[in-house]
């Protein structure tokens, strides 16, 4: 429902929200369907999984290219009045690049190929409790697949996340997001099966580290498109030398800013991985057997 309520502001590019909701829905989707995996027939699995993943993936740039020009709001404010100045050409190069994706994300959405798999989700959705009666993992109780599937993340959480360095690079930071927003949206999604305020607790301790990890992921894309555009133009002479500097200049921002978020990360997981947090895990979704 979400996805398709979010679906036309998407498509109209009214506002950078509407993608982030309706990103936020997909990774939920895909998060209950991954992590209940065995309840519906491997079919019906394989299929609808490479169609969440297709939408998340066609999904990505343009948001990422929002992200960015939300973000040099905050980057104008640090540099220095010359040095911004100088920043036109790539934030022109930025807007039309976000323009242009979201045009063909947009193309996309309205393609037959996708409005044909929309509807065969939607209907599977409609006969998920038929479908699910085929299999021997969909006949048994909601919560032991619930606890199965939140005990798995938050293992694979714990153990990636007690890995992580302050210089760690920039993988497994990506990997351990990866792993905590599952968490969180299976957490989210089974949530009425637990007790509320036991389950929120949780989530916002997750989600503080997680924020952390955001920021230091979204930078890291950010240098990585910063040298590509400046190597290009200036390979093509298409900037004067100060542009190339002022993107140096951003540049060295970007880098400066990842120190913070990477040191409240580090504490915030201590708080998340605290004996308090693991013994709530024990107790609420340590799997039947």
């Amino acid at each position: 429902r979400v996805l398709n309520a979010k679906e036309e502001g998407v498509i109209a590019n009214r506002d950078p929200e509407f993608l982030h909701d309706f990103r936020v829905a997909l990774r939920t989707s895909r998060s209950v369907l991954t992590g209940t995996q065995g309840v519906f027939p491997k079919r019906c699995f394989r299929r609808f999984k490479s169609y969440l993943a297709w939408l998340a993936h066609i999904s990505s740039t343009p948001r990422d290219l929002d992200v960015f020009l939300l973000a040099l709001e905050g980057y104008r404010l640090r540099l220095s009045k010359g040095r911004w100045v100088h920043l036109s050409p790539l934030c022109d190069l930025l807007r039309g690049q976000q323009g242009n994706e979201h045009l063909r994300l947009a193309e996309t959405l309205n393609s037959p190929y996708h409005l044909h798999l929309k509807h065969e989700y939607q209907d599977f959705l409609s006969l998920r409790s038929t479908e699910g009666s085929r299999t021997v993992t969909g006949q048994r109780p909601v919560l032991e697949v619930a606890n199965r599937s939140i005990w798995r993340a938050y293992r694979k959480v714990v153990h990636q996340g007690r890995a992580i360095a302050l210089d760690s690079p920039l993988d497994p930071l990506h990997e351990l997001r990866k792993w905590s927003k599952k968490l969180r949206y299976l957490l989210q999604a089974f949530e009425p099966l637990y007790p509320h305020e036991e389950v929120q607790a949780i989530v916002d301790a997750l989600k503080r580290f997680q924020d952390h990890l955001g920021i230091v992921v979204d930078l890291n894309v950010q240098h990585q498109w910063l040298t590509t555009w400046r190597q290009a133009m200036e390979h093509n002479k298409l900037v004067p030398p100060e542009t190339s500097q002022a993107i140096q200049a951003l540049d060295q921002l970007l880098a400066n800013g990842e120190r913070k978020p990477r040191a409240c990360f580090a504490a915030d997981f201590d708080a998340f991985d605290r004996r308090a947090v693991r013994k709530s895990f024990k107790k609420l979704f340590r799997p039947f057997s």
